[in-house]
């Protein structure tokens, strides 16, 4: 699910090849801005043997789309699984094929019906390159349009050749910076000026290496006392393009706590970790003004937290009646997007920040300070001080009593 325009959306799903009646589709919608309502503008329907839209980006400067969509299981078991697919919108109307290659390794002893997928296609920020990201580890990065390979990465454990599944890579701000997180590490590469230039058509002079690896162990999950094991699950750059920042999601592995955390992408110094809630995170988002996370929770709820102190803002409960698989926002930071597994695509406007009455709060105050000061002048009063306007009627109650006896 990706923005065109400030309120042209495409959005890519479907059922795959299941018989499950639920059509492989990409979907332009027009999202009102003021209403938040959506109005279809067109759909275009793809096989129903193949996969469904795993993952969508789309190009900053062109009318391109990508998106991650594995072959049938013929072609799967055929070693010929070009997954990455390339799209032009043309006119107002419809969306076309235009061109597919291969994003990862492909093996044809694997069960098609348990094929990795694409979870990442990403475009840079200057649409000139391309990052994608399999389930199986492997990230790749494509120079368009030539769509060469430039760089090939798979993530390892520590210490072993057991390849690590990628839950989450993103270009930063400048382009020039990639962050992919999988369970246990977070890792960044960084695009750097070859010692030669290149000699292939695209002229390319820079190459990809391994910046930092930071080991899941280095985040602190406390909460409620309590120290965690932790999992990462998502990471961002602040899109705000000013600081050098870097977010990440983990949950607890008791799946009771999820926490947030905000680093300098120049130091490497975590500036702050927060518990954010007791469910786990299941997709993060950042405003395009950089002030706020979005968060989608396990219990289908979205939680926007914000971006300097990392404190819950808001909280959408129940958003969606089942998994929530994407988030983005509007351009003007104003509106959050979900989509979900439930076939439905909701839009929740960012409510404001809530104004203090500050005449309220004095009003509170003042009552609250003669509230104290009354309960201390009565507390600081002697045991057996009585008051004379209160003895005067004690002693004419008293020789009332004792006429009425004499009376009697």
């Amino acid at each position: 699910m990706g923005f065109a325009t400030k309120n042209r959306l495409f959005i890519g799903g479907g059922g795959g090849s299941a018989k499950t009646g639920v059509r492989n589709e990409i979907l332009l919608c027009k999202l009102d801005l003021a209403t938040l309502e959506t109005e279809d503008i067109f759909e275009t329907v793809l096989p129903s043997d193949e996969d469904a839209v795993m993952c969508l980006g789309v190009h900053p400067k062109e009318k391109l789309i990508v998106a991650g969509i594995n072959k049938s299981e013929v072609k799967i078991k055929e070693r010929q699984n070009n997954s990455l697919r390339l799209f032009k919108v043309v006119g107002n109307d419809k969306v076309e094929p235009l061109q597919e290659h291969e994003a990862m390794a492909q093996d044809s002893a694997v069960d098609p019906s348990q094929a990795p997928y694409l979870r990442i296609t990403e475009w840079s920020p200057d649409g000139v390159y391309l990052l994608t990201a399999g389930t199986n580890g492997e990230l790749r990065i494509f120079r368009y349009p030539t769509f060469n390979v430039v760089a090939r990465f798979v993530i390892l454990a520590e210490g072993t050749k057991k390849v690590e599944e990628i839950y989450d890579a993103h270009f930063s701000p400048d382009g020039r910076q990639i962050i992919a997180v999988t369970p246990n590490h977070a890792v960044v590469y960084q695009a750097q000026a070859r010692s030669a230039p290149g000699n292939d058509k695209d002229g390319e002079d820079l190459e990809w290496k391994e910046l930092r690896r930071v080991n899941v162990e280095t985040f602190n999950g406390r909460g409620g006392g309590k120290k965690y094991q932790l999992l990462l699950r998502q990471s961002r750059y602040n899109t705000d393009g000013k600081r050098p920042q870097i977010f990440f999601a983990f949950n607890s592995k008791s799946r009771d706590r999820s926490f947030v955390s905000r680093w300098d992408a120049h130091t490497w110094d975590v500036e702050k970790t927060a518990a954010v809630a007791r469910k786990p995170i299941m997709n993060m988002a950042v405003s395009p003004n950089g002030k706020l996370l979005g968060l989608a929770m396990q219990d289908f709820s979205i939680t926007l937290v914000t971006a300097d102190n990392l404190q819950p803002y808001f909280t959408f409960p129940n958003a969606h009646s089942f998994a929530i698989t994407c988030l983005t926002w509007t351009r003007d930071s104003n509106i959050i997007v979900s989509g979900s597994a439930d076939s439905t695509v909701r839009a929740i406007a960012v409510p404001p920040k809530p104004k203090v009455d500050m005449s309220a709060v004095y009003i509170f105050l003042l009552a609250a300070l003669f509230l104290i000061v009354f309960i201390v002048l009565i507390f600081r009063l002697p045991l057996e001080y009585v008051p004379e306007q209160v003895v005067a009627p004690l002693e004419e109650i008293r020789n009332n009593i004792q006429n009425l006896r004499i009376e009697l």
